[in-house]
Protein backbone atom coordinates (compact mmCIF):
# COMPACT_ATOMS: atom_id res chain seq x y z
CA UNK A 1 0.00 0.00 0.00
CA UNK A 2 2.77 2.41 0.92
CA UNK A 3 4.73 1.43 -2.19
CA UNK A 4 1.71 2.15 -4.41
CA UNK A 5 1.36 5.63 -2.91
CA UNK A 6 5.09 6.24 -3.37
CA UNK A 7 4.97 5.10 -7.01
CA UNK A 8 1.91 7.27 -7.70
CA UNK A 9 3.66 10.29 -6.21
CA UNK A 10 6.83 9.55 -8.16
CA UNK A 11 4.89 9.18 -11.42
CA UNK A 12 2.98 12.40 -10.79
CA UNK A 13 6.19 14.29 -9.99
CA UNK A 14 8.00 12.98 -13.05
CA UNK A 15 5.03 13.90 -15.25
CA UNK A 16 4.99 17.45 -13.89
CA UNK A 17 8.75 17.77 -14.44
CA UNK A 18 8.42 16.40 -17.96
CA UNK A 19 5.72 18.94 -18.83
CA UNK A 20 7.76 21.80 -17.37
CA UNK A 21 10.87 20.78 -19.31
CA UNK A 22 8.83 20.44 -22.52
CA UNK A 23 7.26 23.87 -22.05
CA UNK A 24 10.63 25.46 -21.24
CA UNK A 25 12.12 23.91 -24.38
CA UNK A 26 9.23 25.16 -26.50
CA UNK A 27 9.48 28.67 -25.07
CA UNK A 28 13.22 28.77 -25.67
CA UNK A 29 12.69 27.65 -29.28
CA UNK A 30 10.07 30.37 -29.80
CA UNK A 31 12.35 32.98 -28.25
CA UNK A 32 15.19 31.85 -30.49
CA UNK A 33 13.00 32.11 -33.58
CA UNK A 34 11.80 35.55 -32.48
CA UNK A 35 15.42 36.71 -32.23
CA UNK A 36 17.03 34.87 -35.16
CA UNK A 37 14.03 34.29 -37.42
CA UNK A 38 12.72 30.91 -38.51
CA UNK A 39 15.26 28.19 -39.27
CA UNK A 40 16.55 28.26 -42.85
CA UNK A 41 18.12 25.34 -44.69
CA UNK A 42 21.73 25.96 -45.71
CA UNK A 43 22.41 26.65 -49.39
CA UNK A 44 24.55 23.51 -49.63
CA UNK A 45 21.48 21.36 -48.93
CA UNK A 46 19.58 23.06 -51.74
CA UNK A 47 22.45 22.55 -54.19
CA UNK A 48 22.60 18.84 -53.32
CA UNK A 49 18.88 18.54 -54.05
CA UNK A 50 19.32 20.17 -57.49
CA UNK A 51 22.33 18.00 -58.36
CA UNK A 52 20.85 14.80 -56.92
Amino acid sequence: MLLDAFMATLTFTSTILEVLIYLFYGCSRLAGMAIDGPPVRPCSDLQELKLG
